[in-house]
């Protein structure tokens, strides 16, 4: 049995993330991985029985870094308009921070052959979770949750993907913050 070889698994794991932001998810073939992450296609299947098998167990890994990011930026005691303001800065902070994993991640989720087979991600954001806490403790509308996701979130990603980026990105991202409070916030007393 061979010993797993980190160096070899992160350099895997980084191709993966240039192949699709220069390529697409489909864009790429397990060859090309191993050439651009300087291994061999054999070494790649020791990790990974195949692409689609990589590319869930690599969706997942960073999933849960998104929301270990942003729960450890969100303080659910706050008022509401503070707790969104966390939600969606620290959002907008992880795609510029991460620009690669964002894209990765934004590419599968919206690829539904794979996101099909992956039952968990339908209930396992934390996004999700915090927003429906937020309803749930009546800080926000009884508006449906998929909307005030994408109420947030899509123009949120369109601000922080903007290239280039500007100056002028912080007082969007303001605006938008500001904009979405008196969107979906109740009256705070």
């Amino acid at each position: 049995m061979r010993t797993r070889d980190q160096t070899k698994v992160d350099k895997i794991k980084q191709a993966v993330l240039d192949l699709t932001s220069q390529e697409g998810l489909l864009g790429w073939s397990i060859a090309k991985l191993a050439k651009r992450a300087g291994v061999s296609p054999a070494t790649v299947y020791i990790y990974y029985p195949n692409k689609d098998e990589m590319l869930k167990q690599l969706y997942r890994e960073y999933s849960q870094k998104v929301n270990d990011y942003l729960t450890e930026r969100v303080d659910q005691t706050e008022t509401g308009s503070t707790e969104l303001r966390q939600l969606m800065t620290a959002y907008y902070e992880y795609i510029k921070a991460y620009p690669a994993t964002y894209l990765f991640l934004d590419q599968f989720a919206n690829f539904p052959p794979l996101m099909s087979q992956l039952p968990e991600a339908k209930t396992g954001f934390a996004v999700e979770k915090i927003l429906a806490q937020m309803k749930a403790d009546q800080k926000l509308r009884d508006y449906h949750l998929g909307t005030m996701l994408d109420l947030i979130f899509y123009p949120l990603r369109a601000v922080a993907t903007q290239t280039p980026a500007s100056e002028g990105n912080a007082a969007q991202l303001e605006e938008l913050i500001q904009m979405v409070q008196r969107a979906i916030l109740r009256a705070e007393s």
